[in-house]
């Protein structure tokens, strides 16, 4: 019993240490004005397949991301916020109940001038979280 659960976790780390090896191999090759580009932003379709059950876990690491992006690009000379809805909605996708991302991810579109693309997220928010006091009061504000 034991030897089998070794090897799964041996498997395991092989298997995470080979990807964080080709990721550090990515990111290296790629210089950084061509780094979120959409081999960050699988569709929604693979993000599924990808994910093995642990759309919560992936959706908070691509929120994670899609921070870094927005803070990046307001730092940047060019600012084109170009793959930021993209990013918002896999998240959304991958998890339709994490009310943060409809209610920032909203802000961060209007603070960009985005108003239309931050009401269709922050509806496509409201039915999933009905609950929601956040959601609605960004809808009237934006």
């Amino acid at each position: 019993m034991w030897r089998k659960t070794l090897t799964t976790l041996l498997m395991l780390a092989g298997g995470l240490g080979l990807v964080a090896a080709l990721q550090a191999r990515v990111d290296h090759v790629r210089d950084d004005a061509l780094k979120y580009e959409l081999l960050y932003i699988p569709s929604k379709s693979m993000l599924q397949h990808l994910t093995a059950g642990m759309s919560n876990v992936v959706a908070d690491l691509l929120w994670i991301e899609t921070i870094q992006y927005t803070v990046g690009e307001f730092h940047s000379t060019e600012a084109k916020f170009e793959w930021l809805e993209s990013m918002l909605h896999a998240v959304v996708d991958l998890d339709p109940y994490f009310e943060g991302v409809y209610v920032n991810g909203g802000a961060f579109l209007s603070a960009v001038g985005e108003d239309e693309k931050a009401i269709r997220l922050l509806k496509k928010g409201f039915p999933r979280n009905p609950d929601s006091a956040d959601i609605p009061h960004e809808i009237v504000k934006a």
